[in-house]
């Protein structure tokens, strides 16, 4: 609400009686503000935004209009905490509430519930999300440029502190009445719709569909089964071979994951390692293919083949774990298996990410006399 606004008082109050001396007034008249605003940006928060998806609910079945609910997600701002500290990301919170807000004022196709009580039709969710309601569209099709609008509005430079700051955005869509009958159903869709903004490479939007939730739910389920696949260790190693050009001697081999899908056979990694690294399971896949590459490096050296050594794929989110070097230590001295045969493939994405924190890492790893190749060379 606008600084100084005040509720509205009925034109004619009804006398009240007084109250009894040790009567203790009811706090709600000082929680609700709280319960409804949000402290850091002044802008009503998920309640309100709630609140008002079920008013516009209500209006676009009586009057035959359109509404819009939809989550903006700034991509990677953790980065902005993390690096420049929380009162940065405070203070990039605010200038990103002012933006969109005036984004929308400036949208003439934009109407708004009880103007009188709020000028605004954005919303703080919560973190580094809002939410932004579009009521009394004419059709469906107003939606589109205004959510262009909003992206080019948020993604423009932003100046604090003598930090230069450039940021991008996703943004979930769910369209009122097609996408829902209830709030609760728009705001899941609009996030169903957020998830695979984000994946097509952020800076973003999407609309929801139908097919998008069918998506979500076989994700749901294959996250399941490779959890069960964890367990049951349901993976094999393919070894490609590498060729040393100057002699056509095999000098080394590449491990590589498969998973014994009880249902759908071999699965290759392309299918399933995005979803292990969204959802952490990577972690503990990564360990099991270090683990089955050691033992089979033993297999060979044991076999005679001594100078042999064999590279593994290292995740970016496995390569920040504290306990990394612990975990391969034990591991290669659980397998008996010398530092130098096994090589560690890092991606210069994951190393570029953090430079310092990466380089001591590698210093460590390359002290100890594990190889290190740099994967995507280039790319970074």
């Amino acid at each position: 609400a606008e600084p100084g606004t005040q509720p509205a008082a009925a034109e004619h109050p009804a006398p009240q009686p007084e109250p009894e001396p040790e009567a203790t007034p009811a706090p709600v008249a000082t929680l609700e503000p709280e319960r409804e605003q949000d402290a850091l940006t002044g802008l009503p928060n998920r309640t309100r935004f709630h609140e008002k998806i079920s008013a516009a609910l209500e209006t676009c079945r009586a009057s035959g209009q359109f509404a819009a609910v939809m989550i903006i997600d700034f991509d990677l701002f953790k980065l902005i905490n993390n690096a420049l500290g929380y009162a940065i990301g405070d203070a990039l919170l605010r200038v990103l509430a002012s933006r969109l807000t005036e984004t929308l004022r400036a949208t003439d196709a934009v109407s708004r519930f009880e103007l009188k009580e709020e000028t605004s039709s954005i919303f703080r969710m919560g973190g580094d999300e809002f939410g932004i309601l579009l009521t009394e569209l004419e059709h469906a099709e107003a939606i589109e440029p205004i959510v262009k609008r909003l992206i080019e509005a948020v993604t423009t430079r932003i100046d604090i502190a003598e930090h230069e700051i450039h940021l991008t955005a996703s943004i979930g869509i769910s369209q009122i009445p097609a996408d829902g009958e209830e709030a609760d159903t728009l705001l899941k869709n609009a996030g169903v719709a957020l998830h695979y903004a984000k994946c097509q490479g952020r800076n973003t939007y999407q609309f929801y569909d139908e097919s998008l939730n069918r998506t979500s739910f076989r994700d749901l389920i294959f996250e399941n089964d490779l959890r069960h696949a964890i367990e049951a260790e349901a993976f094999e190693l393919h070894y490609q071979p590498k060729v040393d050009l100057a002699t056509g001697r095999i000098c080394g081999m590449e491990a590589l994951i498969r998973w014994h899908h009880p249902e759908m056979g071999l699965i290759h990694p392309y299918e399933f390692i995005p979803l292990a690294e969204d959802s952490g399971l990577i972690v503990p896949i990564g360990y099991w293919v270090m683990r089955a590459a050691c033992a089979q490096i033993r297999t060979w050296q044991q076999a005679g083949y001594e100078n042999l050594r064999v590279a593994i794929n290292l995740s970016a989110i496995q390569f920040r774990q504290q306990d990394l070097l612990e975990q391969i230590h034990a591991i290669l001295d659980q397998s008996g298996v010398p530092p130098h045969a096994l090589e560690l493939e890092i991606t210069e994405s994951t190393i570029m990410a953090n430079l310092d924190a990466a380089a001591a890492t590698m210093q460590s790893l390359s002290e100890t006399g594990i190889q290190i190749a740099i994967d995507d060379f280039g790319t970074g």
